[in-house]
């Protein structure tokens, strides 16, 4: 599929619209922290028909660094954070104007990190359902990144698509 037809299927499939396309949930001390992208407009505006794909993004808050801060506080001593924290950390330099290009962006690097292995390797479907029970599905898929590596996307595809395993 299509970047576009997958980031539209990756937040179907986590019941993302509306103020969720700006959110995602990441694992904290004691709870999950939300971390939140400012729009112009505010939850407002991505309630509007369409608003995932042209909704502008304020720079109020300066939410980049408070993001990058986060993810280092929850994440900086996982066995991953070293190896995909620096493209997420360009990914964040130069804030796009859009929304969709920012989720395009981070799309992009989990992407090209997962590197995920050509459709005609066969894997075990009891390490790939192993792998799903160790995935939080209320966090981001950088909960799953920064603890099991490229190995996550054997879990996210079963969890995805569980007939294909």
């Amino acid at each position: 599929m299509s970047d576009q037809e997958a980031i539209v299927f990756a937040n179907r499939s986590v019941g993302s619209d509306g103020k969720d396309f700006a959110r995602c949930r990441i694992a904290g001390n004691v709870s999950p922290t939300l971390l939140s992208v400012a729009v112009e407009g505010g939850a407002a505006r991505l309630r509007a028909k369409g608003a995932a794909r042209t909704a502008r993004l304020s720079s109020h808050g300066n939410w980049p660094h408070v993001h990058l801060g986060a993810l280092e506080a929850a994440y900086g001593r996982s066995p991953y954070y070293q190896h995909i924290m620096p493209p997420i950390r360009q990914a964040l330099s130069h804030t796009p104007i859009l929304l969709s290009d920012l989720n395009k962006r981070i799309h992009d690097v989990v992407s090209e990190f997962l590197d995920i292995p050509p459709s005609g390797i066969e894997i075990p479907s009891e390490r790939c359902l192993e792998i799903a029970d160790s995935i939080n599905a209320d966090l981001s898929v950088a909960d799953a990144l920064m603890r099991l590596g490229p190995e996550a996307s054997l879990g996210l595809l079963s969890i995805a698509a569980p007939t294909l395993i």
